[in-house]
C-alpha cells in the first residue's frame, strides 16, 4: 500500500510533467484532494487542459509514456467525448489516477471539490471559473428534485415485477435503485453536494441505522420483501423532513394492480 508522501510525490512529479510539457496549458485537480484527501486510500483525479485540438491523440501518447515512465502496473484509456480522452492508472504500490484531458474550452468540472494545480495562461483559470458559475446556478440541488419520487416509485413497481416473477437478483437490483433514491434526498437534506457524493458514512448516524437495515440478509423472498419494507419507510421519512421534495400521491398510480 502506497504512503501518504508516495501519493504527493505521484501528484507533484505528474503536476511536473505537465508544467514541463509544451502540449498542455493546465491542470485543474479535482475531488477530496483538493482540500486534503479523505484518507490513506483516496486516489488522485486530474484534469487536463491541452492548448490545441489537433494535439489530442499525440498528448495521449505522451502522456501514457509518462506514467509508464514513472511505473504504473496498468492504463486504462478512456474516450469521453470527441474532444476528451482520459486515463486510469494504476501502480503496483496500490495508488490509482484518474486524468482527463482536452481543449480547455472542452473541459467541464462538474464537482463542488476542484482547484487549479497549474495554469500557465489564466485562461484556464477563466474558463473554469465561469463553467462553475454556470454549475452552481442551474444544479444548485444536483439533479435532485420532484423527479425521484417516480424513479424511487418505478424501481419499486420493477421490484415486485421482479419478485413475482422469481427473479430475486433483479429485484435485489432494483432495491439498489430505490435505497440510491433515499440516500440522495437525506444527503440534500444534511446539506451535501450531492453530485458524485460517496462519504456516507458522514450522514446522520440515526438515518445511517435505519438504512443498515434496508439491505437483504439473504436473497430470497422473505428477506428481500423486509429490506423493501424498510426502504418504503424510510423514503417517506426523508421527504417528510425535506425542505427541498415534496411527495405527489398521483405517483402511487404506478403500483396500482401489481400486489
Amino acid at each position: 500500500m502506497y504512503t501518504i508522501e508516495e501519493r504527493e510525490l505521484f501528484c507533484n512529479q505528474t503536476i511536473d510533467f505537465f508544467r514541463s510539457s509544451e502540449l498542455f496549458e493546465g491542470v485543474v485537480q479535482l475531488g477530496s484532494g483538493t482540500i486534503g484527501y479523505k484518507d490513506e486510500y483516496s486516489d488522485i483525479d486530474l484534469m487536463a487542459a491541452i492548448y490545441n485540438r489537433d494535439d489530442l491523440e499525440f498528448s495521449k501518447a505522451v502522456l501514457i509514456k509518462f506514467f509508464q515512465d514513472l511505473g504504473a502496473g496498468y492504463i486504462n484509456e478512456i474516450v469521453w467525448t470527441e474532444t476528451v480522452l482520459g486515463v486510469s492508472v494504476y501502480f503496483t504500490n496500490g495508488l490509482g489516477m484518474d486524468v482527463s484531458f482536452g481543449p480547455t474550452n472542452n473541459l467541464v468540472v462538474q464537482s463542488p471539490q476542484w482547484k487549479i494545480a497549474l495554469d500557465k495562461t489564466g485562461k484556464l483559470t477563466d474558463f473554469i471559473e465561469e463553467e462553475n458559475r454556470k454549475f452552481v446556478k442551474y444544479y444548485s440541488n444536483y439533479g435532485i428534485d420532484d423527479s425521484i419520487n417516480y424513479r424511487f416509485i418505478n424501481a419499486l413497481r420493477r421490484y415486485v415485477i421482479a419478485i413475482k416473477r422469481c427473479n430475486y437478483i433483479y429485484a435485489s437490483n432494483m432495491l439498489n435503485e430505490a435505497r440510491q433514491c433515499v440516500l440522495d434526498i437525506q444527503a440534500l437534506k444534511e446539506g451535501k453536494k450531492v453530485h458524485q457524493f460517496k462519504a456516507y458514512n458522514d450522514l446522520n448516524k440515526d438515518f445511517l441505522s435505519k438504512i443498515a437495515n434496508t439491505f437483504p440478509l439473504e436473497i430470497s423472498e422473505s428477506s428481500l420483501n423486509d429490506a423493501r419494507n424498510h426502504i418504503y419507510k424510510l423514503f417517506f421519512e426523508v421527504v417528510g423532513n425535506s425542505n427541498t421534495i415534496k411527495f405527489d400521491n398521483s405517483v402511487l398510480t404506478l403500483l396500482t394492480g401489481l400486489e
